[in-house]
């Protein structure tokens, strides 16, 4: 039965390992596709926002000069219940009109990209640049979407995984038990014979009643007194005393 429940054991830790590979490696692919999903949402947002700003732009105007830009930003805002805020921001990074006057942090990033995203944690961000009629960037449109809706679907994703995946390691756990009881029964009796007979054999080496006429049983406990028997019977030819 010890041999039985260690290989179990082993068969019950081994699946539970490829359980936790498998459900870890889907809520982060899950949270991957969450997170494109909603950097694609966001970059369509920012270049419908930013149309404007370009076109005052390309015609040699400033960007605090667009009419109506904080009604258009408040537009492009209430497009998406998920959005925190959308700004617009010069070529220094700095807030020139931005929906509730919240204040933006700007990451560093390389000068050649005309579009970029990061994030903050609990909120993503994604923003188009400006180029004025120069050339030369003027700045940007920068929408703030907030991850909470996000974060909740990932969670509930990996919640459901988590409760299949034990339903799963319990089915399969009682079936590898069952297989391995039917299959391996013969190699386990066998298995649990010879410890057994090792066992014996050893107590009777500590008790010292190892002798060439003790009757003992058949197979691999006969073979280990008779071995050590004849060990002991050569030591005394030796004159060993402690033999």
């Amino acid at each position: 039965m010890a041999v039985f429940l260690r290989l179990w054991a082993v068969a019950v830790a081994t699946l539970a390992l490829v359980l936790a590979l498998f459900v870890g490696l889907a809520i982060l692919n899950f949270k991957q596709i969450q997170t494109d999903l909603l950097s694609g949402r966001l970059a369509v947002l920012a270049e419908m926002t930013a149309e404007p700003f370009e076109a005052a732009a390309r015609i040699g105007l400033p960007l605090a000069s667009v009419r109506n830009s904080a009604a258009l930003l408040e537009r492009a805002r209430q497009s998406d219940d998920a959005i925190a805020g959308v700004y617009v921001i010069d070529a220094d990074g700095a807030v020139i009109r931005a929906t509730g006057g919240a204040g933006l942090q700007m990451p560093a990033r390389r000068a050649e990209d005309t579009r970029w995203n990061w994030s903050d944690g609990a909120h993503l961000f994604s923003a188009v640049q400006i180029v004025g009629a120069t050339g030369h960037p003027l700045g940007a449109v920068v929408v703030e979407i907030d991850r909470r809706e996000s974060t909740i679907l990932v969670r509930a994703m990996a919640a459901e995984l988590l409760t299949s995946a034990l339903a799963i390691w319990a089915v399969m756990s009682a079936l590898s038990g069952a297989g391995i009881w039917l299959w391996l029964r013969p190699q386990i009796a066998a298995f649990s014979s010879a410890e057994a007979q090792i066992e014996a054999f050893e107590q009777d080496v500590w008790s010292g009643r190892v002798t060439a006429g003790v009757a003992s049983t058949n197979g691999l406990g006969q073979a280990l007194r008779a071995v050590f028997a004849g060990y002991r019977q050569a030591l005394r030819d030796r004159g060993d005393e402690h033999g």
